[in-house]
Parts: structure tokens; C-alpha cells; sequence
């Protein structure tokens, strides 16, 4: 049994049993710990089963084939659905290119949407045609085509996209000759066909050289005023003069700019009463186009 006390100074000494070594308090010197108790010692590891080289190769074939059987499925897969998505393009590409020599491609009756309309239903030859349009899908690829009656659907005389508005107007300044013609709306950028309306171009029609927006006004408020097919190199004029006097006399009036279609906005105070919006085609005093409008105190009418 070892001596509890310091083997240099002969102090006694404190430790704990973990500790081996101490340190003397009196004579600051490292000492033997009588109270140290050793751990006691761990029994052996047991013995590990000796495995074969041949199972530990034949463990990692096994989980290689697990990992890449499912992905070569995978890569399989893909590449078929790749090829059977491509050839469906393919054949419908080929169908379009070839739809040129029948008849028109339409859904059955009654699938077609009412998206689009003219503003009349017989124009005059060379007379531009506005198109309302409406309830489109609102996608940047939409777009609206005025075609022959029995024209393919992958043929057209012209067309405008609707740049990504759900409704608007479209104006179409192709000189149409006499003949019947249809609106033909298409949903994307090909030739996914969702609306027809049709109308028909006449020689017997005379060109409306002038419309209004609206008939009723409040004093102060301008006329918005548009003016088609005018005659090239025109010295045509839109005047707003009152009712019932003299085709040489206005209130106020505005000059086309020698254009042959646009819009004009005049502003003027009118006092309430009844006006017409008049066209002259040169720069006399024979008016072409007449339109009568009402300027009112309260809140002016509609169309």
C-alpha cells in the first residue's frame, strides 16, 4: 500500500483516483497519486468473419446493376418518347404543307369561337377593314388573318398579331378586290384556327370616307374623327360645321395632310346645339361625307 504523503516533503496528499500523477502542495512537485486506480482492461475485439474476395465482388455487381439498370430504363425511355413527340411534329408539319389543294380545314359547326368582328359586313373594294376583336387568350403569338372563303387554313391575304391584348381593334390598309373573304383568328404561332367570321368586298358599295366614335359631346370635348380611301394626293379637309348651314361654311376645321386614312382629333368649344362633322374631298366646298352630331349640356349619349 502506498504512503499517502509527499515522498519529498513528507505532506500529505490529496487526489483523485483517475489522476496518476499530482501535485504536491507544499513542495509544488509532481508526484506518484497513492489513490490512483487504473481502469480495468477491455476485453478483446471479437473476430471479424473472414469473407471471400469473390462475394465482396460479386456484393458490388449487385448494387452497380441496382444504380444504372434503372437509369439505362430511364435513357431508354426518354429517347423513345423524344422520337415519338418529334414525329408527331414531323406529321403535322407534313399535314399542313400538304392541306393546299383541298377545301378548307374547319372544325364542325359550332366549335368555333366568336372572337373577332368586322365593322360591317360589305366594304368596298380598296376600303380599309377594321376587326374588333375579343376573348382572345391574351398569348403574344395570337394573330388574326383575313383570307378568301375556301382558302386553306394555312393560306391567307394578310395578317396582324394581336400583341398580347384580349380585345382591340385590328386595321387592315390591303386593298381587297370584290370577292367574299373571312376573319380567321388563330390561337399561337401556327395554324390552330379557333374563329371565322366572314364578309364580302363589293364594287356596287360606295367607300365610307368618314366615321365618328360618337355622336353626343359635352361642350369642350374633342371629336375624335377617322377618314379612309381618299384619293392619293388629295388636298382633302374635315370641318365641323352647324346644322343646316351652308356646305361653304364651318366652325372650325382640320386638313388630312394629303393622307389617304388616319385620324384626326378636333378641339373646339362647341356651345350646345346640333353640328356636322363634314368631309371635303378637295379644297372647294363639296362635301363628300356628312355626319350629324349633338353637343349637350349634361353627359353626352353613346352611339
Amino acid at each position: 500500500m502506498p504512503s499517502k504523503t509527499c515522498p519529498n516533503c513528507d505532506a500529505p496528499i490529496a487526489g483523485h483516483p483517475t489522476e496518476r500523477l499530482v501535485t504536491c502542495s507544499y513542495c509544488n512537485q509532481r508526484v506518484e497519486n497513492p489513490f490512483y486506480e487504473p481502469p480495468a482492461p477491455q476485453p478483446p475485439p471479437q473476430p471479424q468473419p473472414q469473407v471471400h474476395v469473390a462475394q465482396v465482388q460479386s456484393r458490388r455487381a449487385a448494387k452497380i446493376v441496382k444504380i444504372v439498370v434503372p437509369l439505362v430504363i430511364a435513357f431508354v425511355l426518354t429517347i423513345f418518347v423524344a422520337v415519338f413527340v418529334v414525329f408527331g411534329l414531323l406529321v403535322g408539319a407534313a399535314t399542313d404543307a400538304v392541306d393546299t389543294s383541298g377545301g378548307l380545314d374547319l372544325p364542325p359547326d359550332g366549335v368555333l369561337g366568336d372572337y373577332a368582328r368586322t365593322q360591317k359586313q360589305v366594304y368596298a373594294p380598296g376600303e380599309v377593314v377594321l376587326v374588333d376583336f375579343y376573348d382572345i387568350t391574351s398569348g403574344s403569338n395570337d394573330w388574326i388573318a383575313i383570307a378568301e372563303q375556301g382558302q386553306p387554313k394555312n393560306q391567307y391575304v394578310t395578317y396582324e398579331y394581336t400583341n398580347g391584348k384580349t380585345a382591340g381593334q385590328l386595321r387592315f390598309d390591303d386593298a381587297l378586290a370584290e370577292g367574299a373573304y373571312e376573319v380567321r383568328v388563330f390561337f399561337g404561332s401556327g395554324y390552330d384556327l379557333a374563329g371565322v367570321y366572314p364578309f364580302r368586298v363589293d364594287a356596287a358599295v360606295a367607300p365610307e370616307y368618314l366615321r365618328v366614335f360618337k355622336t353626343a359631346y359635352t361642350p369642350g370635348e374633342p371629336i375624335l374623327v377617322e377618314y379612309t380611301n381618299l384619293p392619293p394626293n388629295n388636298s382633302a379637309w374635315i370641318a365641323v360645321s352647324e346644322a343646316g348651314s351652308g356646305d361653304n361654311s364651318y366652325v372650325t376645321y382640320e386638313y388630312t395632310n394629303k393622307q389617304s386614312g388616319g385620324r384626326l382629333e378636333i378641339k373646339y368649344d362647341l356651345k350646345p346645339g346640333q353640328y356636322e362633322v363634314r368631309l371635303y374631298l378637295d379644297s372647294g366646298y363639296t362635301v363628300a361625307k356628312r355626319i350629324p352630331i349633338t353637343v349637350e349640356k349634361g353627359r353626352p349619349k353613346g352611339r
